[in-house]
Order: structure tokens, then C-alpha cells, then sequence
């Protein structure tokens, strides 16, 4: 194979995985879960400061590349665009934070008004507005930011300047025509910890989507069944993530983002529309007016504390993943502006995500109210992601709407991790999508991925350990801590670079080259209208 050390990157993290299981297989999964949130804890600790230092500048940083550098076209001057403004608005949402949004914008803010930051008391109207105003932060602004400033980096860096499809691309901020052992190393870092993570999300998807399916059937698991699921899930998923991006990828995610919107327009008009409005739009400003708050309070004296239970553990979260996250909503930026992309790709998702949050934490808190404590009661047994399920069976037509939460729960998975398995693919196997080459390599690492995805999924599901690998992939937020730091120097030193030095040199017009008369070599000929 013509590239095996970037195959590597691919195999290297299922021998990982295989380590951890079979630790786990010999009786030691609880010291493996105490060691690393030991481990966890140690960091938040000590590097606490640095987090939200570098969750505040990576917003910062996105800002000001689209004010100070948005006229870049990303891909070069004449770049056709991969994908429409639609489209683009669709990948961005899906592609990120839309699977777990789709649980946790009900079920974060609950847990806040029950136990609120700042002292405030419990189920008092100012916590139930400071509880979905941190939702807001976590799930909305740090999340869309952090992997904003990747799809910056990423897009100057590899996609105008032609670097190297490679993190390496992104910390050095600069054009690398040669592979760098070191790239090789950050590559392989964050392929480790996001494939360990994709591989315990798979195998949750896989339990809560047919837990969803018999819930609503009123049957009882049967043989195989969770198998069924399982591989066709991860089947979808990597064929969708070998698939051209602006063919599959794209198109999907503008169906899931026209299904969820209908969703949420359902559950607006049969929900207690003035709860979800008059807290909502008040909690939105109250995140704005407290942003300070939010994000800086109470760390410096405890890091312990909410903060970093909350906004230190979600911003780890964030810079896991936002490697390869950022990489694929780069391939989406070609042909915009990167003031356009920024608007598509980032601000209109963000602004997705808040109302996700405005309309289903609303539902939830409400419904929590209405039912005396019932949903919050039933949390500790059911999950915190069962919130917004608990919530639908208290409005109308409930079979209905846990109908759309079932496929759409499918739907955003299959997405996110078609869009992580695309830019493992496009990081591991770089060149030209008609080349043959590059078509054969693909092909090889997506019946690895198909493969491998689907046996340790396997595994975590009818042999346990799901919860040792997902604590064990948290630790790949310690790398990525650092690996945003560079991320984030690289995107303001391109905003101190004139525009015009972030266009790759066109190449010679052909009546600049001519043949050299003796050798005839071809060689450029100078304009003679300077002389």
C-alpha cells in the first residue's frame, strides 16, 4: 500500500481499544474508570485556567478571522463550492453537536435549576432561567466556537494554502510539503481518543435507539436485535463517510435539519408556549449580560466546583473532537468567502442549537414542574438523557413525537459519525478523490473501519465495558487542550497576514511559458511590458 504509516493512524487505535477491553475482561475496569477521572480531575486542577483562557480566546479567535481575513476564499480564487448556503447551514449543525444536543438540551437544564450555580435555590424562576443560560453556553456557544476555530484553521491552512491534510497543518500554521514525524504523532493523538470515543457512542446509540424502537413497539428484545441495529448503523455510517461530501454527507443533514425543525415547531405548538418563550428569551439574556459569570466564576476559587464539573468537562469535550469536526466543515467552506463560512458553517448552527435549547429545555422544565418533580425523580433510574422522553409523553400525540425523537435520533447519529469516519478517511488517505490510488486506499481503510467499528461496538455491548472506554477516551481532552492552544496562536497569526498572502500563487497563464530554445525545457517567460 502506498501510504502505509498514515493506515496506521487507523489500526493503531482499535489495538488500543483492544488493550483497555481485555483489562477490563480481567476485573479491573473500576481501577481504569478511578485512574483516569483521577487523572481528569488532577488536570481541571491544575490546568483549569488554561481551559477557559482558551475557550474565551478560541471565540475570540473565530471572530476575528471572519472581520480581518473574511475575504480568503477558501479553496483559491476560483473554487467551486462543495455545498449551498443551505447545505452548509445543514452540515454544520448536523455534523457537530446535533445527536447529543438532541437529548442534553432537555436534560442539562434540569439538572441546573435542580442544582444551581451561583447559590441560587433550587426551582426558584431565576434558577430555571440560569439553568438553560448555561445550556446555552455549554451547548451552543463553546461548542460551535471551539470547533469554528478548527474549520478556520483547517480551511486556510489545508484547504487555500495547501498544507498538509494533517493537525500538524493547523498547530504550524504554514505550508508543509514534506511529512513531519511530529504530525504523524499529533495525527495519531487525536485519532486515538476520537476513535475510543466514537466507538462508546456507537454502542450507546446503538442501546438507546432500540431501547426507543421497543418502548414504542411494546415488545421485548429478541435475539440478534441490537446486533441488526448496530450494523446498520455502523454499515450507514462509514458508507456515508466514504461518499463525496457534497453528495451524501450534505444531503442528509439538510433532510435531518428539515425533520428536526418540523419537530420542534410541534412540540412549540403543543408545549406551554409562553414557559418556553418568556424563559427562554430571558434566559438568552441573561447568558449575554453574565457571560463573564458563566464562564470565569467560581473556577479560580474551587475548580472542583461547577465550573469544572460543567464548562471545563463540556470545553474537554469540545477539543476532543473538534479536530476532525473542524476538518470536515473545512471540505464544506470550499468556495465561500471565509466570512461566508464562518456565517454558515458556525454562527447559523449556533443559533440552532439556542433554539433547540429555548424550545426542549422549556418543554422539560415545565413538564417537571407540571408533574411535581416526577421527571427529575425518575432521572437517577432512566438517565439524563431520557428527560426529553419523559417530556413528550405529557403533551399530545406522544407516540407521534417519539416516533420523529426515533429517527431522528438515527438520523443525527448516522450524520456525526459519517462525518468523523469522512475526515479520518480524507486525513489518512490525502489526494485527489479520482485518482485510482487514492480510491483503492480509501476502499482499504473503509472495510478496516467497517470491520473494526462493528466488532468493538460489539464487544462493549454484550460484553460490557462501555463505560471504561468513554472514560478512557475523556482523557484525549488533556491533548486537545494543547492542541487548541495551537490552534488558536495559528488563527490569529493568519489574522495578522494581509489576505492578499493567504491566496495560493496562481498558477502560470499558457502564454507565460514558453520553450527554452536550446534544451527545450518549458520555462516562464517574463512580461516585457515592464521592461
Amino acid at each position: 500500500m502506498h501510504n502505509p504509516p498514515r493506515i496506521a493512524l487507523v489500526v493503531i487505535p482499535f489495538f488500543v481499544f483492544a488493550g483497555v477491553w481485555l483489562i477490563y475482561r480481567r476485573g479491573f475496569g473500576g481501577r481504569i474508570t478511578g485512574w483516569t477521572e483521577s487523572v481528569r480531575e488532577m488536570a481541571i486542577a491544575s490546568l483549569s485556567w488554561l481551559y477557559i483562557g482558551v475557550g474565551a480566546l478560541s471565540i475570540l479567535a473565530v471572530v476575528l478571522a471572519a472581520v480581518t481575513i473574511g475575504s480568503v476564499r477558501i479553496g483559491g480564487r476560483d473554487a467551486p463550492a462543495r455545498v449551498t448556503p443551505a447545505e452548509a447551514v445543514a452540515v454544520g449543525f448536523a455534523a457537530s453537536t446535533s445527536v447529543g444536543l438532541l437529548f442534553w438540551a432537555a436534560g442539562e437544564p434540569l439538572f441546573h435549576a435542580h442544582n444551581p450555580p451561583f447559590g441560587l435555590t433550587p426551582l426558584t424562576r431565576e434558577a430555571q432561567i440560569m439553568a438553560r443560560s448555561a445550556a446555552y453556553l455549554h451547548w451552543g456557544v463553546l461548542s460551535h466556537m471551539t470547533f469554528g476555530l478548527f474549520m478556520v484553521a483547517f480551511a486556510v491552512a489545508t484547504g487555500t494554502l495547501k498544507g498538509r491534510r494533517s493537525v500538524e497543518s493547523v498547530i504550524a500554521g504554514a505550508r508543509r510539503g514534506r511529512r513531519a514525524a511530529w504530525g504523524d504523532l499529533l495525527d495519531g493523538i487525536v485519532f486515538v481518543f476520537a476513535i475510543l470515543a466514537l466507538i462508546s457512542a456507537l454502542a450507546s446509540a446503538t442501546v438507546s435507539i432500540t431501547a426507543q424502537g421497543l418502548a414504542l413497539s411494546g415488545t421485548g428484545l429478541r435475539g440478534g436485535l441490537l446486533t441488526g441495529v448496530l450494523v446498520t448503523l455502523v454499515f450507514t455510517a462509514v458508507i456515508l463517510g466514504a461518499r463525496p461530501l457534497g453528495t451524501s454527507l450534505a444531503a442528509l443533514s439538510r433532510v435531518s435539519l428539515g425533520l428536526v425543525l418540523v419537530f420542534l415547531l410541534l412540540v412549540l405548538i403543543l408545549g406551554p408556549k409562553g414557559f418556553i418563550f418568556g424563559g427562554g428569551f430571558r434566559a438568552l439574556s441573561t447568558m449575554l449580560s453574565n457571560f463573564p459569570a458563566l464562564m470565569f466564576g467560581g473556577f479560580l476559587d474551587d475548580p472542583r466546583g461547577w465550573a469544572g464539573r460543567w464548562t471545563i468537562t463540556h470545553l474537554g469535550g469540545w477539543m476532543l473532537l473538534a479536530p476532525l469536526v473542524g476538518y470536515v466543515l473545512s471540505r464544506a467552506a470550499r468556495g465561500y468567502t471565509l466570512a461566508d463560512a464562518v456565517r454558515y458553517l458556525v454562527f447559523a448552527p449556533m443559533l440552532l442549537s439556542l433554539l433547540c435549547i429555548l424550545i426542549l429545555g422549556g418543554l422539560t422544565l415545565a413538564m417537571d414542574q407540571r408533574t411535581g418533580g416526577q421527571i427529575w425523580a425518575a432521572l437517577p433510574r432512566l438517565g439524563t438523557d431520557s428527560a426529553l422522553l419523559l417530556a413528550l409523553n405529557e403533551l399530545w400525540m406522544p407516540r407521534t413525537m417519539r416516533v420523529l425523537l426515533l429517527i431522528l435520533s438515527a438520523l443525527f447519529f448516522v450524520t456525526f459519525a459519517g462525518a468523523m469516519f469522512h475526515a479520518i478517511l480524507h486525513i489518512v488517505v490525502p489526494g485527489d478523490d479520482a485518482d485510482r490510488r487514492v480510491i483503492l486506499e480509501r476502499r482499504a481503510v473503509m472495510v478496516i473501519g467497517l470491520l473494526a467499528f462493528g466488532f468493538a461496538a460489539w464487544c462493549l455491548l454484550h460484553q460490557g465495558g462501555m463505560g471504561v472506554v468513554a472514560a478512557v477516551s475523556r482523557l484525549g481532552a488533556i491533548p486537545g487542550l494543547f492542541i487548541t492552544l495551537g490552534a488558536v496562536l495559528t488563527v490569529f497569526r493568519f489574522c495578522m497576514t494581509a489576505p492578499r498572502h493567504l491566496h495560493p500563487p496562481r498558477p502560470p497563464e499558457p502564454d507565460d511559458v514558453g520553450v527554452h530554445v536550446a534544451t527545450g525545457a518549458k520555462v516562464r517567460i517574463e512580461d516585457r511590458r515592464k521592461t
